[in-house]
């Protein structure tokens, strides 16, 4: 028997939509998974396994192909677990055959069932409701993430049984939105409680007028850091074009969980003088953001 899914992947710190294709058919007993693989996806088969027989339910001796398409993008993180396990159940005739229609899941599975928050659903999100999915399925610790979509029933879980009994019907589960909340500035200090300093602060003034680059040179205790610390004060609140770019970027590198996802206020990233040039840019095989991409729309301080 064959069913889909609907997962999803980051790409950088954008989302994409992917399918998650699983065929039960006759054959030596075997999970195989393909589709471009990284290490913890292809451990998956052992976390979806011990989740399905500790929700009560034996696999059957049967020969399963578990596919993540498209095939030609490297798939990593542990976000498939949860829609890996739902589709290996609608293959085996547990779960109603169109209980997933235009539905996303995203969640990493213990080994006993428990669902956990992963990183990057913000940006996955994004890209789904841009495609027209209607509902999502998360992990109750992912929920804040979920709050800026008003349009999108969403539903938080802990535990794949009560993934089960909610595709099956049993289980009457409202839609929970956490309440979105636009955060206002959250300085400590701006430049109207600096005395004196007027050339270094009519320097700040132009740099963050034109976004310039800007260098301080003097002795320790001058000011200097201290000036480069209250400029978010005199910079404009992000627009809500770039409170989302911002929001992305945070939930792509693990901090959707963090209170503030969608404050207003811009980024402000201090770096120490001898950070490496990857910690910088970011990069690497699977691309994570650097201290640039982190400072995205706001200061990037690099402090000697």
């Amino acid at each position: 028997m064959f069913s889909t899914t609907i997962s999803g992947a980051l790409l950088g710190v954008e989302g994409i939509l992917l399918q998650v294709e699983v065929d039960v058919s006759n054959g030596m007993p075997s999970l195989e998974m393909v589709g471009l693989l990284g290490s913890e996806v292809r451990e998956a088969k052992e976390r979806v396994r011990a989740s399905i027989k500790n929700l009560g339910i034996t696999m059957p001796p049967k020969r399963m192909v578990v596919n993540l398409s498209p095939a030609n993008v490297k798939k990593a993180g542990t976000a498939y677990d949860l829609p890996i396990a739902v589709g290996i159940l609608k293959a085996m005739g547990e779960l109603p055959e169109h209980c997933t229609e235009n539905m996303i899941l995203l969640g990493e599975l213990g080994l006993d069932g428990k669902i956990k928050p992963v990183a990057g659903v913000f940006p996955i999100l994004a890209k789904a409701r841009e495609k027209g999915v209607k509902t999502c399925i998360v992990s109750d610790g992912n929920l804040a993430e979920t709050s800026y979509f008003k349009d999108m029933e969403c539903y938080g879980f802990e535990h794949l049984t009560e993934v089960a009994e909610f595709l099956k019907g049993n289980k009457y589960v409202e839609s929970v939105q956490k309440e979105f909340i636009e955060e206002e500035e959250t300085v400590s200090y701006g430049y109207e409680r600096i005395k004196g300093q007027e050339n270094g602060k009519r320097a700040a003034l132009i740099s963050a007028a034109g976004a310039h680059n800007l260098l301080y040179i003097g002795p320790p205790g001058t000011g200097k850091t201290m000036l480069v610390k209250a400029m978010p004060s005199i910079l404009p609140l992000l627009t809500e074009t770039e409170q989302l770019e911002v929001a992305s970027i945070r939930s792509a590198i693990g901090r959707g969980e963090e209170a503030g996802i969608f404050r207003k206020e811009r980024p402000f990233v201090e770096v120490h003088h001898g950070s490496s040039v990857y910690s910088l840019i970011g990069g690497g095989m699977h691309p994570k953001a650097g201290a640039m991409t982190m400072a995205h729309k706001g200061i990037l301080f690099l402090d000697e």
